[in-house]
């Protein structure tokens, strides 16, 4: 079947990066809700087993090894610098600096200053290989780590190229490539192969530029040596720029660039069948598919087609390249319907896919809301609050809305927040485009498709409060089947709360959080507070969490006791440099604990991964999407864009690996 469009690089950036193998073993047995979360959190916050290994590795005094070419693992494919750029800002840009200038925030606290990428004299002499091995195994006496343990070979190299790039730019390679095109593809070829028109006459043959396991070898300036001693006649009288350029352009044989296109036509091909979900819905011939290649979160190539009377359609000529991933969506009736994510490789270049489609209604008693999250905080005088709705559709239609006559298109989930609620915000949308306020209620308009959890909603609002006291009273316009409730704890503070149950008091980073929970709970519900900071008193987290040093310079322990069931709490700095990860963490406590982890042999619940896996990632798209947007117009820094987006990534980690899997881990 014909490909109707391609349409490289577009669309808002959509990130992917590595999948936590491991972390979680099959027929492991959460203990709680709470066990996920904790787990959730540690993951998200680098606190996970990984992350303990590493901090052995780096704290080991075993010297660094001396470079060895037979364990600088040759790329099995040509690596991404692309790619890299994520891994390379999360973790070489605090020593090297974003632009690899070596002025990297922690650059005070090393022996020496760290390899500055962004000098073409400073790696002239440096082989890709040099930068492999030094990666993966560290330099420890200049305090650089090991990083074998957390990133495989393949990303070692994603990095290493991105970092490579740092010195060249694309105005330098576009130089080399048209020097390379009037004076070397007639041998070499058009890709660096040895397959010019030119090569037959030679005797001998002509070198593979794009030779793995040659090239990333050899120093720039070995390269140019050996250039000029085989024909000296090519290139020997050019500049040293020209000479440079030539050979940067060459160097993309073997990787590919930040400034290039991911997306290369291969022999790939995704089968999928449409089904009807409802037995009265739309037919399904002719409906518009499409499928979208991602090369982590970033949307390089989309290509459609339409559905056959069968329900079939494919998709041919797609790249095997295992760093894509790619999403294919069905539309009918102005609602898209998507498959889980598909990788394609040349070992299994072909994978079929299903997706279901639905009739629609306007029935809004459809609506549930399977779970409910909030996390708390208090500062003097405010509440700071974050809410997550997993809303589901018990029907077998997607509920498209109601009319309003307030509201310019149907609406579909309502919610009403305490009425004292202020500094209102959306993690996926704005008020006054997806979402609308009229009087208490604030409505969502985008659809909700049938299933459990198919949509997440997370808000955000401040609750000022007078004295010490504040009481949350909220209806909730829909039954709730299950609801969790975390509080930062500190001295003094009392929580009481109709309908839920307190649980334990539990340690997530550095701050403690009173844990309360229940099911079915009751559509009103009230939250009361006492032993708040008023407006003025100092903030309940501002002291050290273990110590502090007093005037003199002795360091002096500190702790507080927290007044349910005696538990120990600390004080902590600030909660909200918890809050965004903690939200992260519950969404993804629900799916690694409440929803995949049904039996001791972690079976998974029936209906439940697909669409609350499908929800969650379209929420975080949303939100990665929308950081981009900020970023374009300039209202977000690099550096801030960067941080945030790393930030964002990790939540994705397990998701994408477990859409691959059938909600299981990788």
């Amino acid at each position: 079947m014909p490909l109707l469009r391609n349409t490289p690089d577009v669309g808002r950036g959509k990130r992917f990066q590595r999948s936590l193998r491991g972390l979680l073993l099959p027929g492991f047995m959460l203990p709680s809700a709470l066990g996920a979360l904790l787990i959730a959190f540690a993951l998200l916050a680098g606190l996970g087993p990984g992350a303990a290994r590493i901090a052995r590795a780096q704290e080991a005094p075993t010297p660094a090894p001396t470079f060895d070419p037979t364990r600088a693992n040759v790329p099995t494919a040509p690596p991404s610098a692309r790619v890299g750029q994520s891994l390379y800002f999360e973790n070489c840009a605090p020593c090297h600096g974003e632009t690899g200038n070596a002025d990297g925030p922690t650059v005070a606290e090393l022996p020496g200053p760290p390899t500055a990428f962004s000098d073409p004299t400073v790696l002239w002499d440096l082989a890709p290989a040099n930068l492999f091995h030094t990666a993966k195994f560290g330099r420890l006496e200049a305090m650089m780590p090991p990083w074998l343990e957390r990133m495989d070979d393949s990303q070692i190299w994603n990095s290493v190229w991105y970092a490579w790039s740092l010195h060249t730019s694309q105005d330098e390679v576009a130089t080399g490539q048209a020097l390379y095109a009037e004076s070397c593809a007639g041998c070499h070829g058009e890709s660096g192969a040895g397959d010019g028109p030119d090569a037959a006459a030679l005797e001998g043959g002509v070198a593979d530029l794009a030779d793995q396991s040659r090239f990333v070898l050899v120093s720039n300036e070995q390269w140019l040596q050996g250039w000029l001693a085989s024909h000296p006649e090519v290139g020997g009288d050019w500049s040293v720029s020209e000479q440079t350029a030539t050979i940067e352009y060459m160097r993309t044989f073997g990787y590919t660039a930040p400034w290039e296109s991911a997306w290369q036509p291969g022999d790939g091909a995704i089968r999928g069948a449409v089904s009807a979900g409802t037995a009265d819905g739309p037919a399904v011939e002719g409906l518009v598919a499409s499928v979208d290649a991602y090369l982590e979160f970033d949307r390089v190539a989309t290509f459609t087609t339409t559905v056959e009377a069968d329900g079939s359609f494919a998709f041919i000529g797609l790249s095997t390249d295992p760093t894509l991933n790619y999403i294919a969506s069905v539309f009918s009736e102005g609602i898209s319907y998507s498959s889980d994510f598909i990788s394609l490789t040349p070992e299994a270049p072909v994978a079929d896919t299903s997706i279901t489609v639905y009739g629609t209604t306007q029935d809004a008693t459809v609506l549930t809301v399977d779970r409910l999250h909030w996390i708390m905080a208090s500062e003097p005088g405010a509440l700071q609050v974050v809410q997550i709705f997993a809303v589901g559709n018990s029907s077998e239609r997607t509920f498209v809305g109601t009319d309003s006559a307030s509201v310019p298109e149907p609406v579909t989930f309502a919610m009403q927040l305490p009425g004292n609620a202020q500094n209102i915000q959306f993690d996926n949308g704005v008020m006054g485009d997806r979402f609308h306020e009229v009087g208490p209620v604030i409505y969502d308009t985008l659809p909700v498709l049938p299933g459990e959890g198919t949509r997440q909603v997370v808000v955000r609002y401040v609750v000022p409060f007078e004295g010490n006291q504040a009481t949350l009273e909220q209806e909730q316009l829909y039954p709730v089947g299950e609801m969790s409730l975390l509080v930062a704890d500190f001295a003094d503070l009392k929580v009481a709360v109709d309908g839920l149950t307190f649980q334990s008091i539990q340690a997530m980073g550095e701050q403690d959080y009173q844990f309360w929970e229940g099911a079915n709970v009751e559509q009103r519900i009230v939250v009361d507070l006492d032993g708040l900071p008023a407006t003025g008193d100092p903030s309940p987290f501002g002291a050290t969490t273990a110590a502090a040093t007093n005037s003199t310079g002795a360091t002096t322990s500190s702790s507080s006791q927290s007044t349910v069931e005696g538990m120990a709490a600390t004080t902590t700095p600030p909660p909200e440099l918890w809050m965004a990860v903690l939200v992260a963490a519950v969404v993804m406590a629900a799916l690694i604990g409440v929803l995949l982890w049904a039996n001791q042999s972690g079976a998974l619940r029936k209906g439940y991964s697909r669409a609350d896996l499908n929800s969650l990632s379209e929420m975080l798209l949303d939100r990665i999407a929308r950081l981009d947007d900020l970023h374009a117009i300039g209202d977000v820094s690099d550096s801030e864009w960067m941080k945030q987006r790393a930030q964002l990534k990790v939540q994705l980690v397990d998701v994408m690996a477990r859409m691959k899997s059938g909600g299981r881990p990788a």
